[in-house]
């Protein structure tokens, strides 16, 4: 394998795990946060939004080592429905 391919490769690799859900590491930074936002779809097809405050926990932030390498090795599981939710 040559270096060009391999660094399209990293590239295309990289961009698929930015624009992946991140779901894990997401709701641990809500947690250490105490803030958490949410569009959920309504009947009349506009959205409703939601703001929830919360008592924060920062000791979700020492979770982030763990909740990163766990939404990169699931992240291949995410895209496969990510692109069902997509056609659906």
């Amino acid at each position: 394998m040559n270096v060009s391919s391999r660094i399209t490769g990293g590239l295309f690799l990289l961009a698929l795990l930015v624009s992946l859900n991140g779901c894990m590491t997401n709701a641990a930074i809500e947690h250490a946060t105490g803030t958490s936002s949410r569009d959920y779809p309504s009947g009349s097809g506009e959205s409703i939004h939601y703001d929830m405050h919360y008592q924060p926990h920062p000791a979700y932030y020492g979770l982030l080592p763990l909740t990163v390498p766990a939404d990169i090795a699931t992240s291949p599981i995410q895209f496969g429905f990510y692109l069902w939710h997509r056609h659906k």
